[in-house]
């Protein structure tokens, strides 16, 4: 993607700095690493043992099944230094106040996943407490307040507080460049409130639309923490009619934490929830007024959205929406829905689903602006 000011790495750079740091982590912190490098590169199986800075050793079985994942926790493992130890054949860390994760040898991808997030909270987060009867834990981040749901704890922390610092960077730079104060922000698919409570802290009109009840909750208390006055919350689906949808849990193979169930749906139902277009839920909250910028991530619903918004469109300046699954086919129908409004693709970012081993799973991000705007943002791509 074209970066911001040229202050991102270029890919190269950025693939040239992860491999080095994966190269040290191993070196420092596995004995046999030469051995893992093998199996990297050629296949294979090998022992080896990861080491504390106790010099106490676990011993671990690296296959291909499982080398990418060592690596990644020796990565990890570097960046935490001494806040970890090998004791009766598991990995104990303790990243951040109040939380402490185990891992054994056959640690999966998820628990990974779980750890990378923990040491991030430890380097962002300022204090942790508990609230609200055990149920949350309350976090501050650069002059953000959140909570986060104990039984969902990655999902509040990689949606809110974590955002541009983990989950979104680059969208998140998109965000804060079309943004100001008195700023009019619509934000589909909230969640727990990534986008809309910065945007409403940075003095942005903010209108929230989450379908899923308890995100909705949580959106709520975060926004209430923050003082946003200027916030509209609505729990609603958008689509492109008035109806009632299923809302459906994503399943282990899917990177979206639920969706809107379609034609030959199947899977576990979460609750049924309400869905409405657009221009019949947020024209009447706007009047005439103009939209600065409208976010669309839906999990896949993006295209029934769009359709219901189209009067809404032609009064919106930027738009950022998520297309799963990420074909050439879907981009071309969301942008194809999008160019007869006056848009234009600026530019776009793509991303594996981090917890397939295969890694075939993505999804991209367009950001998209018209034409009559596009010198107050940025270079257009053909």
């Amino acid at each position: 993607m074209r970066p911001f000011g040229g202050i991102w790495p270029s890919p190269m750079l950025k693939s040239l700095k992860s491999k080095a740091h994966s190269l040290r982590s191993i070196l420092k912190l596995c004995d046999n690493s030469l051995g893992i490098l093998k199996v990297y590169f050629l296949g294979g199986k090998t022992m080896a043992s990861l080491r504390d800075s106790h010099n106490r050793r676990l011993p671990l079985k690296i296959s291909d099944y499982n080398v990418r994942r060592i690596i990644s926790l020796s990565n990890i493992l570097y960046d935490l230094q001494d806040k970890y130890e090998v004791n009766d054949d598991k990995i104990r860390c303790e990243p951040c106040p109040n939380i402490i994760l185990t891992l054994r040898p056959e640690f999966t991808t998820e628990e990974l996943h779980s750890l990378e997030m923990h040491n991030l909270l430890g380097k962002y987060v300022t204090s942790t407490v508990r609230f609200d009867d055990n149920h949350y834990l309350a976090m501050d981040i650069d002059g953000f307040k959140w909570v986060l749901r104990k039984t969902s704890f990655m999902d509040d922390a990689t949606f809110g507080l974590l955002l541009p610092h983990y989950t979104e960077p680059e969208e998140y730079e998109w965000f804060m460049k079309v943004l100001h104060t008195d700023s009019i922000f619509v934000d589909v698919g909230a969640n727990v409130g990534g986008y809309s409570v910065r945007a409403c802290k940075k003095g942005v009109k903010t209108i929230a639309v989450e379908p899923d009840p308890d995100n909705c909750r949580v959106l709520k208390l975060n926004l209430q923490l923050n003082q946003c006055t200027d916030a509209v919350v609505l729990n609603i689906a958008a689509g492109s009619k008035q109806e009632i949808r299923q809302l459906y849990f994503g399943g282990k193979n899917s990177p979206a934490g639920y969706f809107i169930g379609q034609e030959k749906c199947t899977g576990e139902i979460k609750c049924s929830v309400e869905v409405k277009p657009l221009d019949a839920a947020i024209a009447p909250l706007l009047s005439n007024e103009w939209i600065d910028l409208l976010k669309i991530d839906v999990e896949g619903f993006e295209v029934e959205v769009i359709k219901g918004a189209l009067n809404l469109l032609n009064r919106t300046r930027h738009l950022i929406v998520e297309v799963i699954p990420c074909t050439d086919s879907k981009i071309v129908e969301v942008l194809t829905l999008l160019r007869p409004l006056g848009f234009r693709l600026i530019d776009k970012v793509c991303r594996y689903y981090r917890s397939q081993e295969n890694g075939k799973l993505i999804y991209c991000d367009l950001f998209l602006g018209k034409s009559v705007y596009e010198n107050n943002c940025l270079p257009c791509k053909s």
